[in-house]
């Protein structure tokens, strides 16, 4: 029996007319999906930051679920965000 969640994937697809995109479920992912890929067709759908440094190209699924559905949620854009952390730690 199909989860939940690749049920809403597949609809998904089918709404967006993407007869060509397959939704895949796996007990660990991060073996696959953080291997880059040169298959043009192949797109990462994650929030995981290590899979997303590692992976080809990537979809930004949360974002898309918040603007579609959520669209006056407040969302802090935090990829241009600088950090002194090690910085810190390092003169501490």
């Amino acid at each position: 029996m199909p989860s939940a969640l690749k049920v809403v994937g597949e609809r998904y697809a089918l709404i967006e007319r993407w007869p060509s995109w397959r939704v895949t479920l796996l007990q660990n992912p991060e073996v696959i999906l953080s291997q880059p890929t040169r298959n043009v067709t192949t797109l990462v759908a994650t929030v995981d930051s290590v899979i997303l440094d590692r992976c080809g190209r990537w979809f930004a699924l949360a974002n898309e679920i918040l603007s579609r559905h959520v669209p006056a949620a407040r969302v802090a854009d935090l990829r241009s965000a600088r950090t002194d952390c090690d910085e810190s730690a390092s003169s501490v």
